[in-house]
């Protein structure tokens, strides 16, 4: 894709004046870089951004951008996510304040659906699968091998909204995983699949704790999504290992910190092996012999799922892009079309797309 990046300090107005005529330049127009008045849309793709457990703050930034669009006649849309809850006052407040300046709210799950329509118009709301289901790795995957990937995500201790037992027990219990899988005969492969210190740390700590175990480390995401794709089974936290792994027909075991893994879960009809807290801790292993038991069936099932939510995904794909067209159809040069795009990796920053052909991925780390 010919996505491009360019963030303006959102917190240092006197830097983001001197910044803007960067993007003016020829060499910036080169690169597709613009600046928020130049571009036709603004697109949020955020995993989880929005809810009691998420800053304030970027919902009322996202607000205001939105606003901002919404002023100049120019679309607004979040692509699927996870929303809520909203409990609290203030974030039910500002969300609703959100949804009522952009076109389209997409979510990923019906519990998010559930939410978001207690604080905003259900006109436009609605639901779709990842998009990063139908994305394809660098590489075809090569017949199954003959190891697990285990993938830690530091949210399960720090982020939790579902409960706080994981705090004594996910470490011990992805040891006692990897050992369990090692008397399986199987290889492991520890995936650290966001660069962030947090699960940087949990890598490398499961790196200590667990006996010949192997690390992968890899800054493409599609790269990350052909090692998993190649497993013969995943356990995994993050919930874009389990789209990848799921995606690529691998069966899989999810252990989450909120009820988006539900969901992929039962989307996937891989419910019955989500692994809580509360769960005895011979449980998860009780779900690594079912895998492996029932691993043809499952594939079988996985390939069927996935072709029906890829379809589902290209569906939305194409509401996004007539809205878009529409939207951005006074723009004066219809041969390049121009978005802005908030990436949930940095908190208010602005992105700019100087495209309107659109990745169907720009965050698989979450």
């Amino acid at each position: 894709s010919n996505i491009k990046h360019f963030r303006l300090p959102p917190r240092f107005p006197k830097t983001r004046k001197l910044l803007y005529p960067v993007a003016e330049t020829q060499f910036a127009k080169s690169l597709g870089l613009t600046t928020e008045e130049k571009a036709d849309a603004l697109i949020d793709i955020s995993g989880y951004a929005f809810g009691d457990a998420c800053p304030l703050d970027t919902t009322l930034r996202v607000a205001k951008k939105a606003a901002r669009y919404k002023r100049r006649g120019r679309p607004a849309l979040l692509l699927p996510q996870m929303l809520g809850p909203f409990n609290e006052e203030g974030h039910a407040r500002a969300f609703s304040e959100l949804a009522a300046c952009v076109d389209l709210v997409y979510v990923r799950d019906r519990t998010s659906y559930a939410h978001a329509q207690l604080v905003m118009d259900r006109q436009k709301l609605k639901l779709a699968p990842d998009v990063t289901i139908p994305m394809l790795p660098t590489e075809a995957p090569r017949a199954c091998h003959a190891y697990v990937c285990i993938v830690p995500n530091s949210n399960v201790l720090q982020r939790n909204l579902q409960d706080h037992h994981w705090r004594g027990r996910y470490i011990s219990r992805l040891v006692k995983a990897c050992s369990y899988v090692r008397s399986k005969g199987l290889e492991i492969k520890i995936v650290q699949h966001e660069y962030g210190r947090g699960d940087r740390h949990l890598v490398d700590l499961l790196e200590k704790r667990c006996d010949n175990c192997g690390v992968v480390r890899h800054p493409d995401p599609l790269a990350l999504k052909r090692v998993l794709g190649n497993a013969r089974l995943v356990i995994g936290s993050r919930f874009h290992s389990l789209v990848s792994a799921l995606s690529m027909r691998v069966p899989s075991i999810a252990l989450g910190w909120a009820h988006k893994y539900d969901a992929l879960m039962d989307d996937f009809g891989m419910s019955t092996f989500m692994h809580q807290a509360t769960d005895p801790e011979n449980h998860l292993m009780e779900l690594i012999d079912g895998v492996l038991q029932e691993h043809c069936r499952l594939v079988v099932m996985l390939a069927r799922r996935r072709d029906n939510l890829a379809a589902n995904v290209e569906s939305m794909w194409q509401t996004v892009l007539c809205l878009l067209a529409k939207g951005c159809r006074s723009s004066s040069d219809s041969d390049s079309l121009s978005c802005a795009t908030r990436d949930k990796k940095v908190p208010a920053d602005e992105l700019r797309v100087k495209s309107f052909q659109f990745t169907k991925c720009d965050e698989m780390h979450t």
